[in-house]
């Protein structure tokens, strides 16, 4: 069905802590920003819709398109969504609070206390700003992204018992639609073209005082892997329950002006991911993370089959 339910591993319980005070810049923490590639891979595009409809001009023939998201009129993805695809991973391989559930972590000002889950500690919540942000998504350069109009499925509310967990996961394979009491998939009952998005982008993650071990486990949960290569992809934009909105995630470069100033590109900025990678690997306390990246891995590699 090109969406599956998950939940964190069996047993797994995000710890609470105090989250990092944003009053100084901690010596044992990293601050700076780090740039990353977003590709779309072969026969992928991304459309982060906004909503409105506007006449595209086509060969022959004047379409009305839902427009994709635009930033002084170029192709953007919107920081924001990026971050919410990032959070939501990170969410469930740390085993913290679900995006959508009740229960999240708040800030008790009776008590002035403030306890966070690991991602709520990271990303922020209500009361409390994040230690990291991402800048829009924009073209790398003139060109390298191309702007198409597409007909496509238009998303249907999915049954809650057909997808069972907290956390919804999208695979690689096209939504398919069965009408009730048969067995038979069928083309989609209705269809919206909608402008997409292929190429390349870059955007920009800036972060406060965060640990390399943090670092890492976001770089995992946006599907990166050593020596540049990809788990599974970051997923974004609306058609992600068709199969799309896959995006392959590579560091480009990283300064750092907290504890010492860096700059590296390049293979040196891989190598510095890379070290970042193998240390969540080696950290004892990171086995439910590892079985939940290598589910998610599983979920794209293997499209659900007809039942």
């Amino acid at each position: 069905m090109a969406y599956h339910g998950l939940s964190p591993a069996a047993g797994a319980q995000g710890t609470r802590t105090t989250p990092v005070s944003h009053a100084e810049l901690h010596k044992n923490a990293l601050t700076g920003f780090l740039e990353l590639d977003l590709e779309t891979p072969g026969g992928q595009f991304v459309a982060p819709g906004t909503g409105r409809l506007v006449l595209r001009e086509e060969p022959g023939e004047a379409v009305v398109v839902q427009e994709a998201a635009r930033r002084q009129g170029a192709p953007v993805l919107p920081g924001s969504g990026i971050k919410g695809a990032v959070r939501t991973a990170y969410e469930l391989l740390t085993a913290s609070c679900s995006p959508t559930g009740s229960g999240r972590c708040q800030m008790d000002r009776r008590r002035n206390k403030l306890d966070a889950c690991p991602a709520c500690s990271l990303f922020g919540f209500l009361g409390w700003r994040g230690r990291l942000g991402f800048d829009d998504g924009i073209p790398t350069e003139p060109g390298s992204v191309t702007i198409a109009s597409e007909r496509l499925p238009i998303p249907w509310e999915p049954k809650g018992w057909r997808t069972p967990g907290a956390f919804r996961w999208y695979d690689l394979a096209p939504a398919r639609f069965k009408p009730k009491g048969s067995r038979v998939s069928q083309p989609a009952p209705r269809v919206l073209s909608r402008e997409v998005y292929r190429g390349r982008f870059r955007t920009r993650l800036a972060f406060w005082n965060v640990t390399s071990l943090e670092l890492g486990r976001v770089l995992l949960a946006m599907g990166c892997q050593t020596g540049g290569q990809t788990r599974f992809h970051l997923r974004l934009g609306g058609m992600k329950f068709d199969g799309k909105g896959a995006l392959r995630v590579t560091p480009t470069r990283l300064v750092l002006s907290f504890p010492e100033r860096t700059n590296l590109e390049g293979p040196a900025c891989l190598e510095l991911c890379d070290s970042w990678l193998k240390a969540v690997g080696t950290a004892g306390s990171e086995q439910s993370f590892w079985q939940g990246l290598e589910e998610l891995a599983r979920v794209e590699r293997i499209p659900e089959v007809e039942s």
